[in-house]
């Protein structure tokens, strides 16, 4: 695997962005891009509950779609959402504008895209990687 972060924040919240890129023969089939947002439960309890529910709604967009899964939780001013693309079965057109639209990242990498390419941008846009067996 190669596993990228990078943690930013503003006046109101903590941003941490994790993607993880499953490859073999250095060749990415998988991408997993998990996004954790920490808030203040009592104050940012209205704009984290808008998150989670732009989120539950593009999981139920992309429940029927191949090669596509969405996952959102929100406890304790904690929000997460977690998509897990599969390229060696993913439809990119049924990775439609409605889900980007509804917050889903879009897949800019291809199957079997070259890993050492993707590393490369990844470490291009400010995130730390690092590769695990």
């Amino acid at each position: 695997t190669l596993s990228c972060d990078m943690n930013t924040n503003d006046e109101r919240f903590d941003y941490s962005y994790q993607a993880t890129f499953n490859f073999r023969d250095n060749e990415m089939y998988r991408l997993t891009f998990k996004t954790t947002i920490k808030g203040d439960r009592n104050l940012d309890a209205l704009d984290l509950s808008e998150m989670k529910s732009q989120c539950d709604l593009l999981e139920s967009q992309v429940a029927n779609a191949n090669g596509v899964r969405v996952s959102c939780s929100l406890n304790e001013g904690v929000y997460v959402n977690e998509q897990v693309l599969d390229y060696s079965s993913l439809n990119v057109e049924e990775v439609s504008t409605a889900y980007i639209e509804a917050g889903g990242t879009y897949p800019n990498y291809v199957y079997q895209q070259n890993i050492d390419d993707i590393e490369k941008q990844m470490n291009s846009s400010n995130y730390n990687c690092e590769r695990r067996k």
